[in-house]
This record gives structure tokens, C-alpha cells and sequence, in this order.
């Protein structure tokens, strides 16, 4: 009987650890007045993923070719980050 239980117990851990992984994530919020930041060059504006806000393709730096970077051009209005840039 005990050897019943126990192989019982192990058939159904896989099951439970597959249903921990499939849990709906939360979803993805975005808008117009939404993860908006300033920075020194204008404000940005990223989107909130499982309660982590998240900013893409931000510039840092611009360069021209085998010259040091110097900081991005600023711009008016607002950025959108919420796809890498090119």
C-alpha cells in the first residue's frame, strides 16, 4: 500500500509543476498617460508587463563613425519605447 501512495505522489508532482507554468501572465498595459518618465533628452513613454515597467530603444549615445559618443539629439514631445529602435 505504501508503495501505491508513494509512486501515486510522484505520477502527480509533474502535473502540479506544469500547472504552476501555465498560469495566465498579467496583461500588458499601455496608453497615452501610462509609464511616461522624463530624461535629459525628452520624455519616454514604455508600457507595464507583470507589474515591471518596461522602456525599449532608448537612445544613450549617438556616434559618427571612429568617433568618441556624444549624447543624443533631445526631442519635444514624447518618445514612444515600446519597441526596440533600429
Amino acid at each position: 500500500m505504501k508503495r501505491l501512495l508513494i509512486a501515486c505522489c510522484f505520477a502527480a508532482t509533474p502535473l502540479v509543476m506544469n500547472a504552476q507554468k501555465t498560469a495566465a501572465p498579467l496583461p500588458i498595459t499601455v496608453g497615452t498617460d501610462i509609464a511616461i518618465v522624463p530624461t535629459e533628452q525628452g520624455k519616454v513613454r514604455g508600457y507595464i508587463h507583470n507589474g515591471t515597467y518596461i522602456y525599449k530603444g532608448i537612445p544613450y549615445a549617438q556616434a559618427k563613425r571612429f568617433q568618441p559618443p556624444t549624447k543624443p539629439a533631445s526631442w519635444d514631445g514624447i518618445r514612444s519605447s515600446l519597441s526596440y529602435g533600429p
